[in-house]
């Protein structure tokens, strides 16, 4: 099975391939998308509740204020799993 794996320009893992991820890529535009629709902090992360540990409001908060996840893939490589 062949995965891509996302790195930033220091050659560390980002977005949903980094280890200790919890959210997918499409889990982010989703909480984007919500804020835009107008919903809160708290309603965004209380639709997450089926995530293992769920979310805060505050991690919710920092996704959209661009403090978390905000890093861009500068290199991407293809590893293959047994």
């Amino acid at each position: 099975m062949k995965r891509t794996l996302a790195f930033n320009d220091r050659g560390c893992r980002v977005g949903e391939t980094h280890h200790r991820a919890k959210l997918t890529d499409a889990d982010i535009d989703q909480i984007l998308e919500l804020r835009e629709l107008g919903l809160s902090y708290r309603q965004i992360a209380e639709k997450f509740d089926d995530i293992p540990g769920g979310i805060s409001k505050s991690t919710v908060r920092d996704i959209v204020k661009c403090r978390i996840r905000a890093q861009t893939p500068a290199s991407f490589k293809v590893r293959i799993a047994d």
